[in-house]
């Protein structure tokens, strides 16, 4: 006869899957930062407007291939590069 899991037990499971690791953190924060340029950059017609996205964008790269740089086996590469003007 099987005995019933306690509720706490389910909790931890459940929960246990829900951390991320700090390699889909650093690419969280690389794809926030390029959906925000690229959102700038479709809503404004002068390209200079998102300076201070592209900057932060720029930065997340640096970030992002640097961890990547210290991962044994990499990191996954980076979706379609964002039209730089």
């Amino acid at each position: 006869m099987m005995r019933p899991i306690s509720a706490s037990l389910l909790l931890i499971l459940f929960l246990g899957g829900c951390a991320t690791s700090p390699q889909d953190q650093a690419r969280d924060r690389y794809d926030a930062s390029e959906e925000r340029y690229k959102l700038c950059l479709a809503q404004n017609a002068d390209y200079r407007a998102c300076d201070g996205e592209k900057l932060a964008f720029e930065a997340e790269q640096r970030k992002y291939a640097d961890y990547c740089a210290g991962v044994q086996g990499g990191c996954k590469p980076p979706s379609i590069p964002v039209p730089f003007r």
